[in-house]
C-alpha cells in the first residue's frame, strides 16, 4: 500500500515539473471565450467572441491574428457567403459587415439590452 502512495506522489511531482514549461497556445493572441467560427475556404477563417474579439487565420489555424472590431461587447456569430462578404452580430445590437480587409459597424440598435445572437446569410437569386 505504501508503495502505491509513493508511486502516486512521484507521478504527481513529475506532472508538476512538466507543467512548468506550459505556455498559452490557443487561441493566440487572445485568451477570450469564442462563440462562433466560419471558414471561407480550406485555410481562411474567422472566429468571434468576448470583448469584441475577431480572430482570422489564413493557414488553417496554425496562426491566428486579431482583427480590429471597434467594440468591447460580446460578439455572438460570424457568417460569410464568400471570402469578400461576411457579417458579425453581437451584444447591444451591433451588426458588422466585412469590407476587406476589415469589419465595420454598420448598425447599432438603440436598445441597451438588445442582443443579436445568430446570423444566417442566404443567397438571393433573381
Amino acid at each position: 500500500m505504501k508503495r502505491k502512495y509513493m508511486l502516486l506522489i512521484a507521478f504527481s511531482l513529475g506532472l508538476i515539473a512538466v507543467a512548468q514549461d506550459w505556455k498559452w497556445l490557443n487561441p493566440c493572441p487572445a485568451g477570450y471565450h469564442l462563440s462562433s467560427v466560419c471558414f471561407t475556404g480550406r485555410d481562411t477563417g474567422y472566429a468571434v467572441g468576448e470583448e469584441g474579439t475577431i480572430l482570422k487565420t489564413t493557414d488553417g489555424c496554425a496562426t491566428l491574428t486579431s482583427q480590429l472590431s471597434g467594440t468591447s461587447h460580446f460578439l455572438h456569430a460570424v457568417a460569410f457567403t464568400d471570402p469578400g462578404h461576411g457579417c458579425v452580430v453581437g451584444d447591444q445590437g451591433e451588426f458588422f459587415h466585412y469590407f476587406p480587409p476589415t469589419f465595420l459597424i454598420i448598425c447599432i440598435f438603440d436598445i441597451d439590452t438588445y442582443c443579436l445572437k445568430s446570423l444566417i446569410i442566404k443567397f438571393l437569386t433573381s
